[in-house]
């Protein structure tokens, strides 16, 4: 949804493609979770939420919550779900992708995610399915209809916002 005076589709894509940068993804709290998670805590944790920018912390949130022992977003699944896709190297990946936003294919790939049109085939993003859910595989479930790891990477930097 755009919000604001004069907003078109040719200003939303220009700025995408020209001045947008997406905020980072960084697990940064990784090695106090799994100190966390020996010990039966949440002191760790707590102990650097309380040291850092709001942004970081309020990513950590969606994650994790301590209360007396840290506690995952059930969205997410269990801290093992979670951990076995890497994030913060699919966005990298996802990044990496978009380097050149003056070619055909980025810009395909943005009107994908912006309008559902389909121009080129979209790139393999393995590491992004945990966000999609038309992109993960459930093993052992017999479903046929995923395409794991299709996904426009602007879709997936989208949520960073």
């Amino acid at each position: 949804m755009l919000v604001g005076e004069n907003r078109d589709y040719d200003s939303l894509e220009c700025y995408l493609l020209k001045a947008w940068q997406p905020t980072a993804y960084e697990r940064w709290w990784s090695d106090k979770q799994k100190i966390d998670t020996k010990a039966k805590s949440d002191r760790r944790i707590q102990e650097a939420r309380s040291w850092e920018e709001t942004s970081k912390v309020r990513l950590l949130d969606s994650h994790i919550v301590g209360s007396g022992r840290n506690q995952f977003n059930l969205v997410l699944g269990t801290g093992g779900n979670i951990g076995k896709r890497d994030l913060s190297k699919a966005f990298q990946d996802a990044l990496a992708l978009l380097k050149d936003r003056t070619s055909a294919k980025v810009l395909s790939w943005l009107r994908t995610t912006l309008f559902g049109t389909s121009e080129m085939p979209l790139p393999n993003l393995n590491s992004a399915g945990t966000w999609f859910v038309y992109a993960n595989k459930t093993f052992n479930s017999g479903q046929s209809w995923y395409r794991e790891g299709q996904i426009s990477p602007w879709a997936f930097l989208f949520p960073t916002l």
